[in-house]
């Protein structure tokens, strides 16, 4: 996993996130298709991701899955369009924060919280802001938990 393309895509899909659509223009093609079966192709990345041995396996898919959904939130033009992809957004972020998670790399996680959480927020999906937030909060008790000393 490289921290520059995912800050590059927190960056990109963040901006993308807070920006307000257009109703007046027709849907693309990327946001018509993720709208059909985005949330399928989430579910079973998500289904991977758990039954994985090796969870970081996932990351490709993942990474590649953001990109598109940066493209689909660029051309939703509705707001419930818009709400929606901010949801599948939310909901991807959250799992890229697991696979940081789960490789011990804190920050990496928090970050992709916050933006689900900002994801989540915008999309007016109070469910996943407070998943998201909750795993955050997580991330930050984790990190400073301190390893008990042997009583040897």
């Amino acid at each position: 996993m490289k921290r520059r393309d995912v800050l590059g895509l927190l960056a990109v899909t963040g901006a993308l996130v807070t920006l307000p659509g257009s109703d007046e223009a027709l849907r693309g093609h990327t946001a018509a298709a993720l709208l059909e079966t985005g949330e399928e192709l989430h579910r079973s990345l998500w289904q991977v991701f758990t039954l994985s041995g090796s969870k970081q396996t996932v990351f490709p898919s993942v990474r590649r899955q953001l990109d598109v959904l940066a493209k689909g939130l660029a051309e939703a033009r509705t707001e419930a369009d818009r709400a929606r992809l901010c949801a599948m957004t939310a909901d991807l972020y959250q799992l890229a924060g697991e696979l940081f998670f789960d490789a011990n790399r804190y920050t990496d996680a928090a970050q992709c919280y916050t933006l689900a959480a900002n994801a989540a927020h915008a999309g007016g999906d109070d469910d996943l802001w407070a998943c998201a937030m909750t795993r955050h909060a997580y991330v930050e008790l984790y990190a400073a938990a301190r390893p008990l000393p042997s009583p040897c």
